[in-house]
């Protein structure tokens, strides 16, 4: 899904900027990431590359990110865009707001970025909630304003 945005963004896949962000050899290799690194390239995505003032041409709705280091964000999207705010990690305390976002992915922070990157598809995750929406995220093609 986010993986949707980076094409959309101008990814890696599409030649653009999103390349720039992992070192040439892990983008090619399907590498596993420092979790630290991972991390810091899970919001660097989210927040700069996934962002768009580009309308959400569907209902709008909201994809969460948990990364099982326990960082957690949510990429809204709607009528003015997608934009990328942080949220606390669900816990077996407090559980999760299954009602918050139309869907939910879990992982790995490194699994999460190569997720992010393309390389690989969400059967290689946990997806929670309408994984259709996912579909929709990947296939969206924000027009360049």
């Amino acid at each position: 899904m986010v993986a949707t945005l980076f094409i959309i963004g101008g990814g890696s896949a599409a030649g653009g900027v999103g390349g720039t962000l992992l070192p040439d050899y892990w983008q090619h290799l399907g590498a596993v990431f420092p979790p630290q690194h991972a991390i810091t390239w899970c919001a660097t995505a989210l927040f700069t590359v996934c962002a768009t003032p580009s309308a959400w041409p569907h209902k709008p709705t909201a994809f969460d990110f948990h990364a099982a280091e326990g960082r957690s964000w949510r990429l809204s999207v709607d009528g003015d865009g997608a934009c990328t705010t942080r949220i606390p990690a669900p816990t077996a305390a407090t559980g999760e707001d299954s009602d918050a976002a139309g869907a939910s992915v879990h992982g790995t922070a490194s699994e999460l970025v190569l997720y992010l990157y393309d390389r690989i598809q969400a059967d290689f995750l946990h997806v929670d909630g309408d994984a259709g929406l996912l579909d929709l995220l990947r296939a969206w093609e924000p027009e360049e304003k």
